[in-house]
């Protein structure tokens, strides 16, 4: 009988200790999506800091300027065409215009049409490493994005973010932009062969 009480104690002890266990804690799947990778909804604002470097060589005397803006992105209205939404975005005095089309982002710089295929297609699932694709599909030649890396790491000025994707561009010497999960357009950057060049990073942003 003692052994018999003595086993239903140990049993009772050991699932007691097992039951309180704790388990470890799991980190959300990131969603290689367009829509968290950049995110479109009426009121997002993102502040950014632009500096654009030129060192002039073709103006005598040689001088060099650095130009420093704060750059402000607010999506202000959407509406439908052809049962997609479109999404307006203003930035200092001009607006552009965005579609989540199939999988793709595409950018018109005018209010597009029916039937309209002069666009930027500045995203194209899935978002995944060595994924490249035409930045004008509709040319004949064109730049080609391509995603060098899906889990970059970045520091701005507005915090460190992780989980990045990082694209790569042929478009000039060096060319490339980072998009955080959940927030978008993180930074950008383009170096030219003369040395000039152009950096845009985020300062804050609200993102409904």
């Amino acid at each position: 009988m003692k052994k018999w009480f003595l086993c239903i104690g140990l049993a009772l002890f050991i699932g007691a200790f097992v039951g309180c266990k704790k388990e470890s804690p799991t980190e959300p799947e990131i969603k290689y999506t367009i829509e968290n990778y950049f995110p479109l909804a009426v009121g997002n604002e993102w502040i950014y800091r632009d500096i654009s470097y030129d060192n002039l060589e073709d103006v005598t005397p040689y001088d060099t300027i650095i130009d420093t803006i704060i750059d402000t992105m607010v999506v202000v209205e959407t509406y439908k065409l052809e049962g997609k939404d479109v999404f307006k975005m203003t930035e200092d005095s001009y607006s552009t215009h965005y579609v989540y089309y199939d999988g793709e982002l595409r950018w018109y710089m005018d209010p597009p049409v029916v039937g309209d295929t002069f666009y930027f297609l500045l995203l194209k699932e899935p978002l995944e490493e060595g994924k490249s694709w035409w930045l004008f599909p509709w040319a004949d030649t064109s730049d080609i994005y391509e995603i060098v890396s899906t889990e970059f790491t970045l520091n701005t000025p507005s915090g460190d973010f992780a989980d990045c994707i990082k694209i790569s561009s042929d478009m000039s010497e060096e060319h490339y932009f980072v998009l955080a999960p959940g927030v978008g357009l993180v930074k950008a950057y383009q170096r030219w062969s003369d040395g000039n060049w152009y950096e845009k990073v985020i300062l804050e942003y609200d993102i409904k």
